[in-house]
């Protein structure tokens, strides 16, 4: 099945079919940035019930690049949240080969899976997500008009017709990303 994916995620990103999708996800791009971190946890997490993790991965990475950089975001934390969402295999029996190994002799249900794995999985998502964003986006999170005292520092890119601004804090670095028309 990998050696079937890999071609395929290679065939989005030269037709710009992961441009594609990345731009119908640009539409939320007021969001914040943990939102849009979620969104492609969620994804991979639920692409990979039906797929292999390395071939969620696969399929999903260029559409996780092409995101940030339509945002003008570092990539690494949309990619993090990707992989890590590829291997969050807990909402089926058919999700992961080790799930399979312990459905007869458990007598596992596959409602049992679905109890357990919900659960489990957002744990990991918010977690994942959070620490993404911590470590790759600056850091704690607060909106301007909060109490956030700082400059702005705005970045505009050729593929929104907005600017994207950062409040740079001299104790936190850089804090919330917001978008101003």
């Amino acid at each position: 099945m990998l050696a079937g994916v890999i071609p395929l995620g290679i065939a989005m990103e030269r037709t710009g079919a992961g441009m594609f999708a990345s731009l119908l996800l640009e539409h939320a791009s007021h969001w914040p940035p943990l939102t849009l971190l979620l969104v492609m946890f969620g994804a991979a997490a639920l692409l990979t019930q039906i797929l292999s993790d390395a071939a969620t991965t696969v399929l999903l990475c260029p559409i996780a690049l092409a995101l940030a950089e339509g945002l003008g975001l570092p990539p690494v934390p949309f990619v993090v949240c990707t992989a890590m969402g590829a291997v969050a295999s807990f909402l089926t029996p058919i999700g992961h080969h080790g799930n399979l190994l312990i459905l007869n002799p458990g007598q596992y249900t596959f409602g049992d899976f679905l109890r357990v794995g919900v659960p489990l999985t957002v744990l990991i998502a918010i977690t994942t997500a959070w620490l993404a964003r911590w470590m790759w986006l600056g850091g704690r999170w607060c909106r301007v008009g909060l109490g956030c005292r700082g400059e702005f520092v705005c970045r505009s890119s050729a593929q929104m017709s907005s600017t994207r601004c950062w409040v740079h804090d001299s104790a936190y670095g850089p804090m919330s990303c917001i978008q101003s028309p």
